[in-house]
């Protein structure tokens, strides 16, 4: 028997399998008081044992428990309300996810405060809807429901013929400054988890020095790079901050090999790849700001 429809969001997907439906679509009553959006926690989106989300399901905060009196009285919609935010809690909870999942429970919920519920659920749909189906990825296991399948994984192998055809026919500096527009955008990766390892941002500045300069010392570039790369090491195994100071690393070292941006851009792929983000869609901004510093020659 097929089971009860359930009034849903304007714009929607829906998916039928043998047990229930599955709904493609971020709704507001799915964000739990932490941040956590359940639409894409797997106990919500499996067919066996499925959760119908902390708040729907009216029995507390899974995690809190009986801790928290304002969430168990159900006086505050979400955490950002409470006087004590962030309190230890939510800091644990939150770390446990940024480490696992690269997913951060504050900063859904400032985002909440901040631009409003619309515009997060917007952004929750782009980042968590499958292109190649349209159903949702899950958070913790990186798979699409209900296809059940795993979105590839980027290879840092990857060669892209166009953008290597561009990169010999393009200056060095010119590939120094887009080496340097790429890891921007993936350094806060490694930052935000390593504010204090200052390392991969001094590697960009000796850079952007020798662009400066044109002065080019191999042991300043060459222990610049090496720093940036000892940074990565330290920030974990399969981690966005490892792939974004290993980008780093390899920026610099276009001072004495030009194909090495090459190299940094695809590790700040490999970075976005690892918070689950649209790998293609960078990639075309990589090659149209190369394209676009070239017509500045």
């Amino acid at each position: 028997m097929r089971p009860r429809k359930t009034p849903q969001p304007a714009g929607a997907l829906i998916f039928f399998s043998a047990r229930r439906e599955y709904t493609v679509g971020m709704e507001a009553e799915l964000i739990a008081y932490c941040g956590m959006n359940c639409a894409i926690c797997t106990a919500y989106l499996r067919e066996k044992n499925r959760c119908p989300g902390c708040k729907p399901r009216e029995s507390g905060c899974i995690y809190y428990g009986g801790l928290c009196k304002k969430i168990a009285k159900g006086t505050i919609p979400f955490c950002f309300e409470c006087g004590g935010f962030p309190c230890k809690k939510l800091k644990a909870l939150d770390k446990r996810y940024r480490t696992r999942y690269y997913m951060s429970m504050i900063e859904n919920l400032e985002a909440i405060r901040d631009k409003g519920m619309a515009a997060f659920l917007r952004e929750q749909k782009e980042k968590y809807t499958c292109s190649d189906c349209g159903g949702t990825i899950s958070v913790h296991d990186g798979e699409c429901y209900p296809g059940h399948h795993k979105k590839p994984k980027f290879s840092l192998n990857y060669k892209d013929a166009a953008l290597l055809e561009l990169v010999k026919k393009t200056d060095k500096k010119i590939l120094a400054v887009w080496a340097i527009d790429c890891v921007k955008r993936a350094l806060p990766y490694f930052e935000k988890e390593r504010p204090k390892d200052m390392r991969p941002r001094k590697a960009i500045e000796t850079l952007q020095k020798w662009i400066k300069t044109g002065v080019f010392r191999m042991a300043e570039i060459r222990g610049a790079a090496l720093a940036a790369h000892a940074a990565a090491r330290e920030a974990g195994e399969d981690t966005p901050a490892r792939s974004a100071a290993r980008a780093a690393g390899q920026a610099v070292a276009t001072a004495h090999v030009p194909t090495h941006s090459i190299g940094a851009a695809n590790y700040c792929l490999q970075a976005v790849s690892r918070v689950r983000g649209d790998v293609a869609k960078e990639r075309e901004w990589q090659y149209k700001r190369l394209v676009k510093l070239r017509k500045k020659e």
